[in-house]
């Protein structure tokens, strides 16, 4: 699957989790640097604009970072 198809089911995901208890932005994106692996820059920009945009939650976003790891 491609990075595409990953942030698609991201997206479905926020609509899916849209009650779920929601996290600061900023420190999902913390978490996502500290257990981030060599992906390219371009990639880690479009993760953050995708965090940014849905909010959501950190454990929707280290599983999104896991697929993504799983895809190199």
């Amino acid at each position: 699957m491609t990075v595409s198809a990953f942030v698609f089911i991201f997206m479905w995901l926020s609509l899916s989790f849209g009650s779920a208890r929601r996290s600061d932005p900023i420190d999902c994106i913390e978490i996502f640097i500290s257990f981030s692996s060599p992906a390219p820059a371009l990639l880690r920009v479009r993760f953050y604009s995708v965090m940014r945009l849905c909010e959501q939650s950190c454990a929707v976003a280290l599983l999104l970072q896991v697929f993504v790891d799983l895809s190199y």
